[in-house]
């Protein structure tokens, strides 16, 4: 029966305590005022009412010491916190835990036994809710322990939690300062949240010096532990006290005098183990001398669990931590030392990691410090020593002293019969048993270098062992003294004379000598000689004097050749240790060391530009270098190949070097090619080409040529003009010719290059076009065969502009021919203009020349471009023209050399004016041309003439190119019918043939294209195709002579007669050279007028019909009004009128017509005239002049009149070329009225 007492509120300490004192010492006496308490039994209660109070008793015996427990349980009020203090049997607070408290276990004592029975007080803390709680307590002292169990060294002992605040009792014997290893492991079954947790006891019940506090760790050291605390106990106990499950706990005894087991081991000898149960652990006892280093093996054997995972440490003879390797730990391999002799006898635990799993061992103890190995062997430099590793945890030591500060270098190979898992494993230690060297960790790599060594290390000892301590097998083991003072063999090498070696055995090294100077730099190459064993592989490094790896070159390598530096000559001598690299076979080889740096260098010849240098190759390993200066920022062209006299398999290969031994900035890389190298510093002079074999395996002749790009320091060009023709000649097959020429500002041009007819078939020319700079330009910067190439738009910066001229194949010589066109028009250096319709002729002097022909355009229009041959042809010869826009880029139409006759447009007058070149089709041919050019848009037409309907009209073809246009307009969806026939019905290569045009010079939508029909019907037509003409040519373009051409209307009436301006000219005459017509667009961008008014001025005006005025007089001033001129007089011819024009000067001039009967079309023609501006672009400048000097004594014609400046006849002069002069910068006047 529980007595509930209600208590005072917590917030007064004083009165609470009072009241308590009271309340307890009225019921003290009172038997069923309390709850008897078992040991080790846990009780559950419950706080039905928040102010209730529960009390338990228990009785104690003098000074114990218990433990209690009071925790939380379900069903519970969120606010519940059971809260607990103990007091005497009369009520009073206990000595210890005699306060109210919410822990949830506290240990109480000592107790005095004049106090019990004592009881534990349960409430709510807050007095504020309700709920279920557990009680529990433990007797603590070893006398009065209600249960506990006596513990056996290294025997696993199992145990059970039955409840969550359930403890259980171990006890333990020690002797004075004993160490004890305990171990608490979770069994099975378990709840998912027990967690065994644990302390150590004394005798009375008092926390332990050592490991009093609760863990959960599963291992723990505890001690040195005195004997008047013995017998300890081992308390177990749930962590979180809410769960209940299986455990096992162990101890054993780590002070070597109290161990209960362990075994002596001896050096270099493996014993066998086994831990079982999971928890077991075992000692191995050994004794050092002072400050001794051992090496201590662990490794997993079988059979073992998957879990099993074996971890040892080193524990003194007193059972503490020993100085060294004091921790568990897995490794395989450890060093354990210094050691000193007062920790002996030492001992090496050994247990599973995570103690969860059982399995075999083994372990082995091995003595590295010198004085106190077991067994070792001495080794003499460079001369190989063979071993058996007999056991997988076997290792064998291998001594070798030093005199001096000393590098060596340690070759450890498997040798046979070996296991298949076998690979020795090898590190290097001092005298101490410490690592040395930087290779005092282990290591599998078949060759290492260590060191520095010093003296006070001596006797060093190289362990070798089977890396994964699981197979057996025999190895061969080497040292070389690296430092050239103590070196055993080191034998000279020269600069560029091959020096022959022999690796004698896989394990042997040789050592070659040699001295630099500061800052030098050198090639070395080793390769194996020809017939050795193809697993032979001489490999190399540089070391300094000392023995220490240079700064360069100081690892391995088995590439044929390498560069090094810069060198110190406080290194001196280096020395180059050569190798077998897998150190698994031997065989002979060829060491070669060529000194680079141009100061130190052993030989070189200086190479001259464009001229070709010709050598050898003497070895396989022989090296040349070829010097040369360079400008600052020079660019240059290095060409390399095999010479007459060469072996199968001699591949001549180069590259750049500056003159302190470095890479170039460019071509640094060994290559075959012939290569651009820039822009070069002056800095890196003199710059060195270095020529070798490719694959260093056999010897030759070589040709090596150098060509300097750069402008200011080319050697060798020769100027080429605008439109000429120069030869010349690859005279050997690594011969550049280099041809110069400056350009403008965006300019374009075309290049041909052509081999001559004598050249042998193998020769075949290359070019590509370079800047000043020596650098590829922006387009045409690749060498390339191709016959013929537009080049640009260049910037004008990048002048002067080369072509260099090579053998494409560089194997042949011969002849050949370079053509420069300028096709930009304001730069065009031979450019005649075309006039319409008027059939020019003209010659290609040379198979790979071209003449240029311009002509300007209004907005949208079409012409028609025919060509041919003039006469009889030479043999291959056949003209061809293509279209160029005033930029000298390709027009947007007709743009690709064609033969005959093409249509072209609709033009952007943007391209005006626009070039016609003409060309031999295949540049192999020159001969004789005609050429013609039809404007077709009605606006633009330079000839053409009224058609009245129904009216028969004759004609004739004056030149087998000529063409002829007749038009007239017609109502909106007419269809006319077209007649056409011979005029010489006896001339049978005459076929005339005819087609109909709109007004834009398209095509019209009926009987659109050339015709050989005598008669046939068209349309219907639009109206908006005004006015139509009517074409007229020859079918072939090959013959000459007269037509008759006639159209009416089918099936109806003829249309009204209108008057319409067809065509206008400016007219001058060139004293006895005749009169000549510049042709004046009806609409769009006017016309120049480049010549003076001294030929009798006039502009004529042609009309569909005859003009006549509406007053009936046709005067100046009413018919016929001039802007910025004056009309001096008016003459009828016809369907002409011609007026008499004084113009004003650099003006437009504008010519109005007005009051004509039926007068309809366009009433105004405007012209610019600006003396002297013969290529059209709008100012006078030095474009015009080269222009007018290009024709200097050409007589004047239809194809040169315009460049007649004063009109005067007879040539082209001086005198046209002054006019212009006199004009110069003049700019055209706009806009026009």
């Amino acid at each position: 029966m529980r007595t509930r007492h209600r208590l005072p509120s917590r917030g007064n300490k004083n009165i609470q305590a009072a009241w308590a004192m009271l309340t307890l010492s009225t019921i003290a006496g009172t038997a069923s005022a309390q709850t008897p308490l078992a040991c080790d039994t846990e009780v559950n209660g419950m706080i039905s009412t928040p102010t209730e109070v529960d009390s338990f008793s228990f009785a104690v015996a003098a000074d114990e010491i218990v433990g209690i427990t009071v925790a939380k349980t379900t069903p519970s009020g969120l606010a519940f916190s059971p809260a607990w203090r103990l007091v005497d049997f009369n009520g009073s607070a206990a000595s210890s835990c005699g306060f109210l408290s919410t822990a949830r276990h506290l240990d109480c004592g000592p107790l005095d036994a004049a106090g019990s029975p004592y009881r534990i007080e349960i409430s709510d803390n807050g007095e504020n809710d309700t709920g279920s709680y557990s009680v529990y307590y433990q007797r603590l002292t070893d006398a009065q322990s209600c249960d506990q169990t006596a513990l056996t060294c290294d025997v696993p002992t199992t145990g059970q939690i039955d409840n969550p605040l359930d403890t259980d009792l171990f006890s333990i014997a020690v002797a004075d300062n004993e160490i004890i290893s305990v171990t608490v492991l979770k069994g099975s079954p378990t709840g998912v949240d027990f967690q065994p947790a644990w302390r150590l006891l004394k005798s009375d019940g008092a926390l332990a010096d050592d490991c009093g506090n609760v863990s959960s760790a599963p291992q723990r050291d505890c001690g040195p532990l005195p004997a008047s605390g013995s017998p300890y106990r081992v308390e177990l106990s749930d962590q979180g006290g809410n769960d209940t499950g299986a455990y096992r706990v162990r101890f054993s005894r780590s002070t070597a005098s109290a161990a209960c087991e362990q075994t002596p081991i001896v050096c270099d000898l493996p014993l066998a183990g086994q831990i079982s149960p999971v928890s077991d652990s075992d000692l191995f006892s050994f004794s050092v001398v002072e400050g001794e280093t051992v090496a201590v093996q662990v490794v997993k054997s079988a059979p073992a669990g998957l879990n099993f995972a074996p971890s040892w440490r080193l524990i003194a003879g007193d059972g503490d931590r020993a100085d060294a390797c004091s921790g568990f730990t897995t490794a395989t391999l450890q060093n354990c030392g210094p050691l000193p002799v007062a920790g002996n006898p030492y001992r090496i635990e050994v247990t599973d990691t995570n103690n969860d799993d059982t399995g075999a061992y083994n372990v082995r103890l091995q003595r590295i410090t010198a004085g106190q190995a077991c067994e070792v062997s001495p080794l003499t430099c460079d001369v190989p020593s063979a071993g058996q590793i007999n056991n997988p945890l076997d290792s064998d030591l291998f001594s070798l002293t030093v005199s001096t500060t000393e590098q060596i270098s340690v070759q450890v190979i498997p040798g046979t019969p070996s296991g298949l898992n076998f690979r020795p494993a090898w590190r290097l230690l001092d005298a101490a048993g410490a690592g040395a060297g930087g290779c005092g960790l282990l290591s599998t790599a078949a060759t290492r270098a260590c060191g520095p060594l010093e003296p006070g290390g001596s006797p060093y000892s190289i362990e070798v062992f089977d890396q994964s301590t699981d197979d057996t097998g025999a190895y061969q083991l080497r040292f070389q003294r690296l430092t050239q003072s103590a070196a055993c063999e080191s034998a000279p090498l020269v600069c560029d004379v091959p020096a022959s070696g022999a690796i004698d055995s896989p394990l042997d090294t040789d050592l070659w000598s040699f001295t630099a100077v500061d800052g030098e730099r050198i090639a070395l190459t080793a390769v194996a000689n020809v017939g050795e064993p193809a697993q032979f592989s001489p490999s190399w490094r540089l070391l300094n004097a000392d023995g220490s790896t240079a700064s360069a070159c100081g690892s391995f390598s088995t590439g044929a050749s390498r560069d090094c530096g810069p060198l110190l000559a406080a290194n001196s001598p280096y020395q180059v240790e050569v190798i077998d690299q897998n150190a698994d076979a031997a065989g002979n080889y060829t060491l070669h060391l060529q000194r680079i740096t141009a100061a130190a260098a052993c030989e070189g010849d200086e190479i001259t530009c464009d001229v070709v240098l010709d050598s050898t190759i003497d070895s396989p390993l022989d090296s040349d270098l070829l010097r040369l200066t360079v400008d600052e920022g020079e660019s240059i062209r290095v060409s390399v190949k095999t010479g007459d006299s060469a072996g199968a398999n001699f591949t001549p290969q180069w590259r750049m070097l500056a003159g302190n031994g470095q890479l170039a900035p460019d071509c640094s890389s060994f290559t075959a090619l012939a290569t651009d190298c820039g822009p070069l510093p002056a800095a890196g002079n003199p710059y060195q080409i270095e020529i070798i074999d490719r694959d260093r395996n056999d010897t030759g002749d070589f040709l090596a040529h150098v060509q300097r790009l750069t402008a200011t320091s080319a050697c060798d060009e020769t100027a080429i003009a605008c439109d000429d023709v120069v030869d010349g000649a690859i005279d050997h097959p690594l011969d550049s010719d280099l041809f110069t020429f400056d350009v403008s500002e965006n300019e374009f041009f075309t290049v041909t290059v052509r081999k001559s007819e004598t050249a042998s078939e193998t020769f075949t020319p290359a070019w590509r076009l370079i800047d000043a700079a020596g650098n590829a330009a922006s387009d045409c910067g690749f060498f390339s065969g191709t016959l013929r190439s537009d080049c640009g738009p260049f910037a004008a910066a990048g002048s002067p502009y080369r072509i260099e001229v090579i053998d494409q194949g560089q194997d042949a010589t011969g002849d050949y021919r370079v053509h420069l066109q300028r096709i930009t028009s304001t730069t065009a250096c031979d450019a005649e203009t075309l006039p319409c319709d008027t059939t020019v002729a003209d010659t290609i002097d040379s198979a790979i020349e071209s003449d240029l022909w311009s002509f300007p355009v209004q907005e949208g229009e079409v012409v028609r471009i025919v060509i041919g041959a003039d006469g009889t042809p030479p043999e291959n010869f056949l003209p061809n023209w293509r279209l160029l826009a005033n930029s000298g880029d390709l027009a947007p139409a007709c743009s690709f050399p064609t033969g005959g006759s093409v249509e072209c447009g609709p033009l952007p007058a943007a391209g005006s004016p626009y070039t016609i070149e003409v060309l031999d089709q295949n540049s192999d041919a020159a001969g004789a041309y005609v050429l013609n050019l039809q404007r077709l848009t009605s606006a633009a037409a330079c000839d053409q003439t009224p058609l009245s309907c129904n009216s028969d009209t004759a004609g004739a073809f004056e030149s087998p190119l000529d063409s002829d246009l007749y038009s007239f307009s017609v109502s909106e969806g007419t269809t006319i019918r077209v007649s056409m026939s011979s005029g010489d019905l006896g001339n049978t290569d005459l076929t005339p043939a005819w087609r109909l045009l709109a007004g834009s010079g398209a095509p019209a939508p009926a009987c659109g294209n050339f015709s050989t029909s005598n008669s046939l019907a068209c349309g219907p037509l639009p109206a908006a195709g005004n006015p139509y003409r009517i074409e007229l040519a020859e079918q072939g373009w090959n013959a000459t002579g007269p037509y008759n051409i006639k159209w009416e209307v089918q099936g109806g009436p003829c249309p009204a007669s209108q008057t319409m301006l067809t065509q206008a000219k400016s007219r001058r005459t060139h004293g006895g050279s005749g009169t000549f017509d510049l042709d004046l667009p009806l609409s769009g961008t006017p016309a120049i007028e480049p010549r003076s008014d001294v030929g009798d001025p006039k502009v004529v005006l042609l009309f569909s019909e005859p003009p006549v005025a509406t007053d009936g007089s046709i005067g100046c001033g009413d018919e016929i009004v001039v802007t910025n001129g004056s009309c001096d007089g008016i003459a009828t011819n016809g369907n002409a009128l011609i007026v008499d024009v004084t113009p004003n000067a650099n003006t437009c001039v504008s010519v109005a017509v007005n009051g004509l009967v039926d007068f309809a079309g366009d009433d105004n023609v405007s012209f610019i005239r600006n003396v002297g501006n013969v290529n059209n672009d709008g100012t006078i400048n030095v474009l015009d002049l080269q222009q007018i000097k290009n024709r200097l004594l050409q007589p004047v014609s239809a194809a040169t009149f315009l460049y007649d400046v004063n009109v005067s006849g007879g040539s082209i002069n001086i005198l046209d070329l002054q006019a212009s002069k006199n004009n110069f910068f003049n700019a055209n006047a706009s806009p026009c009225p």
